[in-house]
């Protein structure tokens, strides 16, 4: 069966990875069983690594030690005359080696616990071509822990582990507002919406491709109705340049791209960071309550298709702060997914690169 991502024996190649690694994939024969999914669950959560139980190119790059660059930013590159593919590179996964299983689970042959426990790094560059320096590649953001690649079930847990319990979750069962890329989406809010303090969570996924998983996530945070946009200049936007650091922000704005060249670009040239796109919802009705804002009460949040069209260049993962409505909106996206499905070229999206918590 083809994973859509990967072939058969791409499927076969993390079978085998993981197999070496402890983790108990099963027979390395490309097919996509129970113990297969469940080492490859495993492995991720072991190393802080979104995505589920789905195999994917960028997973697979990870395993081989190769910096994965997405169809999309290859055929960009092309057409610039610049290289296609990026050499391989020492990869770190949340700052520290690949790990292997450190304890039997049901169904999961881990290591015996009086074996030792290797950490491999995954494959490091021949020296020969010493590897350039991570900083060169597309860094991976994060917004509240989260980032691109995650599937609903994560984001839920991170929220409810940074908003609190009695979370509102809501699936959409119909087009929110977007395209065939933007087609299904994961709705989170506290339960005292739009009440001062209260958030609420859109994260958008291809609903063909679920082995994605997000592809953009928004945040809103309600604030009262003292905090005008100068109060909120004053005495909240430190704290938010703070939190997410000035090594990705292009300066003099509220955005942060995580592309190293791009970010480049947009510093020089407002229109570089005008074509990393703006995404953004409609804005949020405050006077409805809780129930009313649910796309089951009829009001759920939805996305603003004009701004669907804004991406027209690789800029990798894209963070976007504004002030709006007594409201401060967040939001990230990933450009490399959303051009790589607009022109139908398929592949995984972003490189397998360090992720930088913000």
């Amino acid at each position: 069966m083809n994973w859509k991502d990967t072939d058969r024996a791409e499927v076969a190649s993390i079978q085998s990875r993981l197999n070496s690694l402890g983790y108990d994939a099963g027979p390395v024969d490309g097919a996509m069983g129970g113990r297969t999914r469940t080492a490859i669950g495993a492995f991720r959560r072991d190393n802080f690594i979104a995505g589920g139980q789905f195999p994917t190119k960028r997973l697979l790059a990870l395993l081989e030690g190769r910096v994965y660059v997405s169809p999309a930013r290859a055929k960009l590159a092309i057409m610039a005359g610049g290289a296609a593919a990026a050499p391989a590179v020492p990869v770190a996964v949340a700052g520290a080696a690949v790990r292997a299983p450190l304890a039997a689970a049901a169904g999961q042959g881990a290591m015996a616990p009086s074996a030792a426990i290797p950490t491999p790094v995954v494959a490091v560059a021949p020296a020969a071509a010493p590897a350039p320096a991570v900083a060169a590649y597309p860094v991976s953001l994060e917004m509240m822990g989260l980032r691109f690649g995650m599937v609903p079930e994560e984001i839920r847990e991170i929220a409810a582990d940074e908003l609190g319990d009695g979370l509102v979750v809501e699936m959409s069962d119909v087009n929110f507002g977007g395209d065939d890329v933007f087609s299904h989406a994961q709705h989170i809010m506290t339960p005292t919406w739009p009440a001062d303090g209260s958030n609420r969570l859109v994260a958008a996924y291809d609903a063909d491709l679920p082995e994605y998983g997000a592809m953009a996530i928004f945040r809103t945070i309600k604030l009262p109705e003292a905090v005008t946009e100068e109060v909120f200049q004053t005495a909240v936007l430190p704290d938010i340049l703070k939190t997410y650091g000035t090594e990705t922000q292009v300066p003099g704005t509220l955005t942060w791209i995580g592309d190293p060249t791009q970010r480049a670009a947009a510093t020089a040239n407002p229109a570089a960071l005008a074509s990393c796109g703006n995404l953004a919802l409609v804005a949020a009705d405050l006077s409805l309550n809780v129930a009313e804002s649910t796309w089951a009460g009829g009001s759920g949040p939805m996305l603003n298709t004009d701004t669907l069209a804004s991406v027209t260049q690789a800029c990798g993962d894209v963070i976007s702060v504004e002030y709006s409505n007594n409201s401060i909106n967040i939001g990230l996206w990933n450009t490399d997914f959303i051009l790589e499905r607009r022109t139908a070229l398929g592949g995984a999206a972003g490189a397998v690169v360090p992720v930088i918590k913000f």
